[in-house]
């Protein structure tokens, strides 16, 4: 697991070792972090840390809804074309139940855990924030359900 990238086939995470991957990533397994599509799955190893970290720090439990996504499942849910999903450096929580609060804390420890890509989907069935680990950024999509959205700025 020295590689800063690693890839493996459906079958592969199918028949991985969950006791080694426990030791690489003690929050998330394999089964939460593959393509919803094809089953593949790719991991940057920083971004996956960094994910960890948050769950440390943070002390949320983390519903992911999506992170690593195969090309052709990208294009399935609309993805975007050079998304960051596409070489496992982006995660979508989910958000449901949460209060704005936690929303606010959740986005200031993922800055500090080196996430700069902050994509807010507050205002639908089953929110979620897209959080990714490239250029800093952000963008809000449909009028924004929470009522902190200035501490949510200040903060990014």
């Amino acid at each position: 697991m020295n590689s800063t990238i690693s890839r493996w086939s459906k079958s592969e995470v199918d028949h991985f070792d969950e006791a080694e991957w426990k030791r690489q990533s003690p929050y998330f397994t394999m089964g939460e972090l593959r393509s919803k599509g094809d089953g593949s799955l790719v991991v940057n190893w920083h971004a996956l840390n960094a994910l960890n970290l948050l769950r440390k720090r943070s002390g949320f439990t983390m519903i992911l809804n999506s992170a690593y996504r195969d090309p052709e499942h990208n294009r399935k849910v609309g993805g975007a074309k050079q998304s960051f999903h596409l070489i496992g450096r982006a995660f979508d929580v989910s958000t449901v139940n949460w209060m704005d609060a936690h929303v606010v804390s959740f986005i200031h420890h993922a800055t500090l855990c080196d996430f700069r890509g902050f994509g807010l989907y507050l205002d639908r069935e089953r929110p979620f924030i897209h959080i990714d680990t490239g250029p800093h950024r952000t963008w809000q999509v449909g009028q924004n359900a929470l009522d902190d959205t200035d501490d949510v700025y200040e903060i990014l």
